[in-house]
């Protein structure tokens, strides 16, 4: 039975998301003219798992889009976490630091920072996203009595 192999749930929502304009993913998708290369689940099944392999993490592992401005077709797919996947879209505040451009989120969790932390330092303190990034949180020190 095809319905119980292993990758063909995400067959069923990629199709969704690319022809059906009832999916709360079609106008980024299908309403964007993306489209998916597979005419039938047999041969995308066969390229996911001869090329990328079976899911690293299991049911935990999103099949993610390399590039937002393209469809689901060869070379532009890959195994992704759910945090990864949320980090590559096209809305992100992309930030250019030491040479690289990653989104906000990103450097945050290189450099071991909270958001929040740094969204604060920029608004409350009037920092420049350098300035924010640069910094390490302080430790707070409890007083002994």
């Amino acid at each position: 039975m095809i319905e119980k192999r292993p990758l063909y749930r995400r067959w069923r929502q990629i199709r969704q998301t690319v022809f059906n304009p009832r999916d709360k993913g079609y106008a980024n998708i299908g309403g964007r003219g993306l489209g998916i290369s597979w005419n039938t689940y047999l041969e995308f099944e066969e390229y996911i798992l001869n090329t990328l392999g079976p899911p690293p993490n299991g049911p935990d592992s999103k099949l993610h889009r390399i590039n937002q401005r393209r469809g689901y077709e060869p070379g532009n797919l890959r195994w992704a976490t759910a945090w990864e996947v949320g980090n590559n879209q096209p809305q992100n505040l992309r930030i250019r630091f030491g040479g690289e451009t990653h989104s906000f989120s990103w450097w945050c969790r290189q450099q071991g920072l909270r958001t929040d932390t740094v969204r604060g330092r920029i608004k409350r303190h009037g920092w420049s996203m350098l300035e924010a990034l640069n910094l390490r949180p302080r430790r707070r020190h409890h007083a002994t009595r």
